[in-house]
């Protein structure tokens, strides 16, 4: 940029950036305007059939109907219902009219055909760049880090850490996190002291999600997954997920099939654990569904412990809720799923043994109420959807060559955006008291800037570093930025607002 003298822009882009502004305000003010025009008439619009009404009217009810059946009566019923009742009335999201491995290359969509999940996916992510393999966070590339929390596991932990120790895939680090046991367990990993892949974090018993985050907190890799004091890795997991990872960019998590093991570690015969994938019925063989999208509409969390994600894009994504205790792995593959793109390995290979036994998580399910409070889960992850594809208040403050190209991203995807190079706290507040949106963020070069008003998301922009949520991220290019940045914002200001919670 050509200045007329130190620190002082040219005369032509301070009348873009006034024209622009002024711009800006009468797009906010109509869509303000909009916005009160539609809370005065909440019926359906001008332009939708009553065909159409009738059908999201019957499927709104279905879902209700869902929440309130039982999970062990949804659990026999759903194959006759799918089949039966849904797909007869919704026959577009029918299963069978897609392909059971997809297409890679459709972008945002990339491993879904899933009807609803990719109409959800192109009101997320609209015209945004959806190439952004070279986002990333500081790791250490090509390590593979895996969390063990652990609680008077006994009977099982040495079997579960001797099958992470023995991957085929080395370059990993075993963070385990003893949360509080009271068993044999302490002097059990006291044992693995010795061994420089293994770090041992022990912590007053704070329950399962605050472990994971504890565990993580501590991961260095690039990767990153976890396991069970009681379950199985098989030796070559690590290296096939973090090959498929490697080799499609288009992922940031990866999926596969496992098996189901007893107490004694046999194959785990005619049992009831997701009796619909077991292949053939009655098996200990587990065949998941290759496509995620049903993931996050019909209440079933089929994604088991056979899994890898990029570290950058949790971090992105959060913390394992505390709210969740008991399912707090399907809440993070419902905001991993809705945010970024999850894919199946695409072969019917276990990698995982599943260990069924009195004493899991999984067979205290009644007693810890996990059913109870998990059924009404689904509505609030609509809900929660649609936080996530609404539009957002945008405030781009300060001076850097990437703003004008996320400018003219954002406005192009339909964001409000805001440009100002004063960084005064007068300034700010002009561009702060009216608002087209519920979601605002502010994206700024000075660390200093004052704090009033405090818009709800603030990211730290220097060169090509971008740190918020107490996270830093790096990009290549500011086309790398455009999905990314508002994924963050999002998953923060859903984290920040006061919404519903599970206890």
């Amino acid at each position: 940029m050509e200045r007329t003298g130190k620190g002082k822009p040219r005369h032509e882009d301070t009348e873009r950036l006034r024209l622009q502004a002024e711009a800006d305000a009468a797009i906010n003010l109509s869509r303000i305007l909009r916005q009160q025009l539609r809370q005065l008439q909440p019926d359906r619009g001008p332009d939708t059939p009553p065909a159409i009404e009738t059908k999201q009217r019957i499927h709104s009810w279905l879902d209700v109907l869902q929440t309130l059946t039982p999970g062990f009566i949804r659990t026999m019923v759903r194959p006759v219902y799918l089949n039966l009742i849904y797909y007869r009335l919704f026959p577009e999201y029918s299963k069978a009219r897609q392909p059971e491995k997809l297409p890679v290359g459709n972008g945002f969509a990339a491993w879904s055909g899933y009807a609803p999940f990719l109409a959800f996916k192109q009101r997320l992510c609209r015209t945004l760049n959806q190439q952004y393999n070279g986002f990333t966070t500081p790791c250490r590339p090509g390590l593979v880090s895996i969390v063990l929390p652990v609680y008077n596991g006994a009977s099982f932990i040495a079997a579960s850490i001797d099958s992470v120790l023995a991957q085929t895939y080395t370059d990993f680090e075993l963070i385990v996190v003893d949360d509080g046991s009271t068993d044999e367990t302490p002097s059990i990993l006291e044992s693995y002291r010795g061994d420089a892949r293994v770090r041992v974090i022990r912590q007053p018993n704070r329950k399962l999600p605050a472990a994971l985050n504890a565990g993580f907190a501590e991961a260095c890799g690039e990767f990153g997954t976890w396991t069970s004091a009681d379950n199985l890795m098989h030796p070559g997991m690590l290296a096939e997920l973090s090959q498929f990872l490697n080799g499609n960019p288009d992922a940031e998590m990866v999926y596969a099939d496992y098996d189901l093991i007893d107490a004694q570690g046999l194959p785990a015969l005619d049992t009831c654990f997701c009796r619909e994938y077991q292949t053939p019925d009655g098996s200990s063989v587990l065949h998941l569904p290759y496509d995620p999208g049903e993931l996050s509409f019909v209440q079933n969390n089929y994604i088991g412990g056979c899994f890898l994600y990029r570290t950058w894009a949790a971090r992105a994504v959060g913390d394992y809720s505390q709210d969740c205790f008991g399912f707090e792995d399907y809440d993070f593959w419902l905001r991993m799923n809705a945010l970024f793109r999850v894919a199946h390995l695409g072969r019917r290979e276990g990698l995982y043994s599943y260990r069924l036994h009195s004493e899991s998580l999984t067979a205290r399910e009644k007693e810890l109420q996990v059913a109870e409070r998990a059924r009404y889960y689904l509505p609030l992850e609509e809900e929660r959807r649609r936080f996530f594809a609404a539009s957002f208040d945008i405030t781009l403050a300060g001076s850097h060559p990437w703003f004008r190209i996320l400018a003219h991203a954002y406005r192009r995807a339909g964001h409000n955006v805001m440009e100002i190079a004063d960084l005064s706290s007068e300034a700010l507040y002009r561009y702060r008291v009216t608002r087209a949106f519920s979601k605002s963020i502010l994206i700024t070069t000075d660390p200093n800037l004052a704090p009033h008003p405090q818009p709800d998301c603030t990211f730290l922009f220097q060169g090509n570093r971008l740190r918020a949520a107490g996270h830093d991220w790096r990009a290549g290019d500011p086309a790398q930025l455009e999905y990314p940045l508002l994924a963050v914002a999002n998953s923060f200001l859903w984290r920040r607002q006061e919404g519903p919670k599970l206890t």
